[in-house]
Parts: C-alpha cells; structure tokens; sequence
C-alpha cells in the first residue's frame, strides 16, 4: 500500500487490508481525490474516483520562469537525499 509519502509498504495481515478497505470505500486503489498528476507532460488534479471513471481536472501551467526554478529545486532535493 502506499504510505502516503510516496513508499510502498506491504500490508502486514489481511485484517489491516479489509479495515482499510472499510474506512476508504471510494478510494479507488491507485488515484487519490485531490492528488496532482503529470500525463504526458500536462498536469492534473484528481476530482472523482469511480470504479470504471477516474475524473481529472486539467491544471494552468506555471510560467517557464518558474518552472524551471521548481525543477531546479528538485533535482537539488534529490542529489541531497543521495548523499
């Protein structure tokens, strides 16, 4: 399952799996409401999760200023966290 900050951790009992799955009925597994998604360079916000509709919402892109700093700071993030 995902924890929420982007790691996948195994579920230790199906008892854990089926409480989940009552508390969360419309999670829809893979999506999120309200989570940001990229598709083939556009970005998108999750609005509705159905079992056969998922509903996005397409988002303004930022100005290539910055944009291109958001990237800059990413990259930086992540040659941080390999050290």
């Amino acid at each position: 399952m995902d924890d929420g900050k982007g790691e996948f951790v195994p579920f230790k009992t199906e008892e854990e799996l089926a409480k989940l799955q009552r508390e969360n009925p419309l999670h829809g597994g893979w999506f999120r409401v309200g989570e940001e998604v990229v598709l083939k360079g556009s970005r998108f916000r999750v609005k509705a999760v159905k079992p056969t509709e998922l509903r996005l919402k397409l988002l303004k892109r930022k100005p290539k200023a910055i944009e291109q700093q958001s990237l800059k700071e990413e990259l930086e993030a992540i040659r941080r966290s390999r050290e």
